[in-house]
């Protein structure tokens, strides 16, 4: 499948989505977003949950103070939940089976590879060291480097630019609802990967996206 995804498409360029895609991650995410939503008696919801999923933490510390009117600043928000970020990314948050297996082979094809991902540049600095991955990625897209969200077209139109491609060459797997309707979007050819976060989406993204897996173990079929 692998073989003929990338050769008969065409495709050059392969951006891959961090939390829930990559990495096993999106139940400390919910966790900690529930969490602090409680012991401030708000409401969690999974709408709200799919939303957060595009923004980085400090656009998500800043929609959550104005969501919910809170008298705290960002970066009080961000301190409440910082420390149990780094600890489940350093010691608790593993790689999705076939993830490392599918970067290897698409690298071993001379394929560019990217990091398209909401996630801080400081966790995913973390997750680079931990997995030592850095040699697998050309470069590192962040809602934060790239000061654009991931539910906007121009953030796949721009990262297609960085790799000096036409957005129809590159190929986008994450697992968001809000991103991959912005890929779809921006020209590229999108992978639906199966993340337990976003089950009841799935089966919808199916019939959009080109390819939909719930493993990466069945790309490499």
């Amino acid at each position: 499948m692998l073989e003929c995804f990338s050769k008969g498409g065409n495709m050059e360029g392969y951006l891959f989505d961090l939390d829930g895609t990559l990495l096993d991650s999106m139940s400390m995410w919910r966790s900690l977003t529930l969490n602090f939503l409680k012991s401030h008696n708000l409401t969690f919801t999974e709408e709200l949950a799919q939303e957060l999923t595009t923004m980085s933490i400090k656009t998500s510390a800043d929609y959550l103070r104005d969501l919910y009117k809170l008298d705290l600043t960002s970066k009080e928000i961000i301190e409440e939940m910082e420390k149990n970020i780094v600890k489940g990314y350093k010691n608790e948050v593993p790689l999705k089976e076939g993830a490392l297996e599918v970067l290897k082979a698409l690298k071993n094809q001379g394929k560019k590879l990217a990091i398209a991902t909401a996630t801080n540049d400081k966790y995913v600095k973390i997750v680079m060291d931990k997995f030592k991955l850095g040699d697998y990625f050309d470069f590192i897209a962040t809602v934060d480097n790239m000061g654009i969200l991931k539910n906007d077209p121009q953030f796949y139109l721009k990262a297609s630019q960085k790799f000096d491609l036409s957005p129809k060459e590159v190929t986008l797997f994450d697992d968001a609802p809000f991103a991959i309707e912005a890929a779809l979007k921006a020209g590229l050819r999108v992978v639906c990967m199966y993340d337990k976060s976003a089950d009841a989406y799935f089966e919808k993204q199916k019939e959009a996206c080109d390819m939909a897996l719930k493993s990466f173990k069945e790309y490499l079929k």
